[in-house]
């Protein structure tokens, strides 16, 4: 497995998406809309980047971005 991870979404989405990515030391969990962008992760090491700045994700936390 991987040591750290990046989740960098486009902001220029219409509308929803959501979506979960399934490690094998856990999964990651995305929701986007055009109000915010929200991530859990059941791992550690992750960081959200949106439009160039950078967010810790805390593991077992949701981390909500407003856009």
């Amino acid at each position: 497995g991987y040591a750290t991870f990046e989740v960098k979404p486009s902001t220029m989405c219409f509308g929803e998406i959501s979506g979960t990515v399934p490690t094998q030391n856990g999964n990651i969990f995305v929701s986007l809309n055009r109000e915010k962008c929200e991530v859990v992760s059941e791992i550690d090491g992750g960081t959200l980047i949106l439009d160039g700045k950078k967010y810790t994700i805390p593991k077992g936390e949701k981390l909500t971005v407003e856009l």
